[in-house]
């Protein structure tokens, strides 16, 4: 990264809650957009919550999907099926 009328040796300051932040509304965003497709695949109602720092889509038997974005760009959703197995 560098930045613009900075001289070397000068730190640049970042706002991580910002960035994290504004990557939550995008998650948030595509979830909602996606959520009528993915119910409609798996033929289930889902509902959309925070775990912790990440966003989950989850159904009534237990089953969440945890998304993150891809270094590309691409939204990558998982499915968590909650069993006793490691």
């Amino acid at each position: 990264m560098h930045g613009s009328g900075t001289e070397p040796g000068d730190f640049i300051d970042l706002d991580l809650d910002m960035i994290e932040a504004d990557r939550q509304q995008r998650i948030r965003l595509a979830l909602e957009s996606a959520r009528t497709r993915l119910e409609a695949e798996i033929m289930r109602e889902l509902r959309l919550t925070n775990d912790g720092n990440e966003l989950v889509l989850a159904d009534n038997e237990g089953v969440r999907y945890r998304a993150t974005f891809a270094p590309d760009g691409r939204l990558i959703v998982t499915d968590e099926r909650p069993t006793e197995l490691l």
